[in-house]
């Protein structure tokens, strides 16, 4: 296996279920020495990240793998706050040095709330997942990345006494890093 570097974008990461459970699992299954957990919460001073210190964590990397919650269809703000700094001109695409990432597998890894029947259906949510993602692959293609993968989970959504089950998130989330596992090149 090759050097992996996970980008966590939960802003709550304690108080997080599934994401959780999905790292811990990665950690569990991946040695250590190959793995490289960013926790965006715990990384950002005063919503400040150290560019240089992220940008070097994404070139030790083979596989970078953002793992985040989708909010509002898109990353949650700290993960896109952490996006716009670090994936910047002159080190992800133009400039000399640009392009930088070309070579790396990425991996969408995400969690959702609603029930996998939900999207598509244009009484819900119109929009597939595939159509979801488009502006964030186009994001990756623009850095001229060729190996852009996804693997999300669905009804990882738990209220207690209210909604979900810990037992059943706990076992999706148990799959949903299995699967990460398998794309892994």
């Amino acid at each position: 296996m090759k050097n992996i570097t996970i980008i966590s974008g939960h802003p709550n990461h304690e108080n997080s279920i599934s994401n959780k459970a999905i790292l811990e699992y990665l950690e569990s299954n991946i040695m250590e020495s190959q793995l490289n957990i960013r926790k965006l919460e715990d990384l950002n001073t005063h919503f400040e990240f150290n560019v240089i210190q992220e940008q070097e964590a994404l070139l030790q990397a083979d596989t970078i793998i953002f793992q985040f919650p989708l909010f509002w269809y898109s990353f949650p703000a700290l993960m896109k706050k952490w996006i716009d700094d670090v994936i910047c001109y002159g080190f992800a695409f133009g400039g000399e040095k640009g392009a930088q990432l070309k070579d790396k597998q990425f991996i969408f890894s995400f969690t959702v709330g609603g029930q996998e029947s939900a999207y598509g259906n244009e009484k819900e949510i119109a929009l597939t997942m595939d159509e979801l993602l488009k502006p964030l692959k186009q994001m990756l293609r623009y850095c001229q990345v060729k190996d852009i993968s996804y693997v999300y989970s669905h009804n990882m959504l738990y209220i207690p006494d209210m909604y979900g089950s810990l037992e059943d998130i706990n076992s999706r989330s148990e799959c949903h890093a299995k699967k990460i596992l398998s794309t892994l090149n």
